[in-house]
């Protein structure tokens, strides 16, 4: 979102748990942009942006919550007392909260993937409406899947394929919606995890009241986070992903389901649920190399499932 925002001649910072503390942000900046934990939003109860957004709730920070209801309410209420809210229809819990949501002027985004008989044409009607359905948004973002028939050896011969990521916003759920163009091919946006990303990013643009349609070239350039699915290095074919903000199962499915012929070094502190939420049969995993603390309950938890080598270190 800093990146397009800059890139489109916005005065934007960032801070909050990804960077800068907030309080060290320039007060004169036109847009701060806060990446928030649900730590943090717990200690600041009276915290109210202009612009809130729930990208998702998984299960996660239970052992500092208590539970998944008290986690999943600290959450929403960064939401419920900003002035104007952007939420991720993708995930269940969310979707149900913006049902009931009142105050708030609401926007939604979305990535979702079609069969051949709903893929069609933008122009032929509002796909909004069936994308978004149940929730009344003032305005939103989806990124959709673009498919391509191919011939294969296997039946069925003729599949439709998916081969990248077209977008488009609507103002009002179930109005005509307008093409932005397609989530470039690059590196730094690979996986679906990041089709939602670009959605959320660019309903957030729409919220601020900027088009953007302004935006979408931006995408090619954007470099990526640091320890977040980000390419470190490459030996002939293979290359080298550091993933290590993923701190949890759920976190981690995003770049297994993006990267495929996986050999994994995973560990480190386990959270309560371990890796007992990640069926591997899922995922292109060849094989696993476990550190850390939790590296014997992994081995526990992935035994019998995957090739598993206990390493101790990353060293190792």
């Amino acid at each position: 979102l800093t990146h397009l925002l800059t890139a489109m001649g916005q005065k934007v910072e960032m801070g909050g748990n990804i960077g800068r503390p907030a309080l060290d942000l320039d007060p004169a900046t036109e847009i701060a942009v806060l990446e928030v934990s649900s730590f943090q939003i717990d200690l600041a109860p009276t915290i109210a942006p202009d612009i809130g957004v729930l990208l998702n709730v998984t299960y996660d920070h239970v052992d500092r919550h208590g539970t998944y209801e008290a986690y999943r309410a600290i959450k929403q209420r960064l939401v419920e007392a900003s002035a104007i809210a952007v939420l991720g229809h993708g995930s269940t819990d969310v979707n149900q909260f913006a049902m009931t949501l009142s105050g708030p002027k609401t926007f939604g985004f979305a990535a979702d993937r079609f069969t051949a008989q709903e893929q069609g044409p933008l122009s032929d009607g509002a796909r909004s409406a069936s994308v978004f359905g149940g929730v009344d948004y003032a305005g939103g973002v989806f990124a959709h899947s673009r498919l391509e028939r191919r011939r294969f050896e296997a039946a069925p011969q003729q599949r439709d394929v998916h081969v990248g990521w077209d977008l488009a916003a609507f103002l009002a759920t179930g109005t005509s919606d307008r093409p932005l163009g397609a989530i470039p091919d690059v590196a730094s946006l690979r996986g679906d995890h990041n089709a939602e990303n670009v959605a959320a990013a660019l309903a957030i643009i729409l919220a601020l009241g900027l088009d953007p349609a302004e935006a979408v070239p931006h995408l090619a350039s954007y470099p990526g986070l640091p320890h977040r699915m980000e390419e470190v290095g490459r030996a002939g074919e293979v290359i080298f992903v550091n993933d290590s903000k993923a701190t949890n199962a759920d976190s981690s499915k995003t770049a297994l389901k993006a990267l495929g012929d996986v050999y994994w070094i995973a560990g480190g502190k386990a959270k309560s649920d371990g890796l007992t939420t990640l069926d591997t049969r899922r995922y292109d995993i060849r094989h696993a190399y476990l550190i850390g603390d939790a590296a014997e309950r992994f081995e526990r938890e992935l035994a019998g499932a995957l090739p598993v080598t206990r390493c101790g270190t990353i060293d190792v």
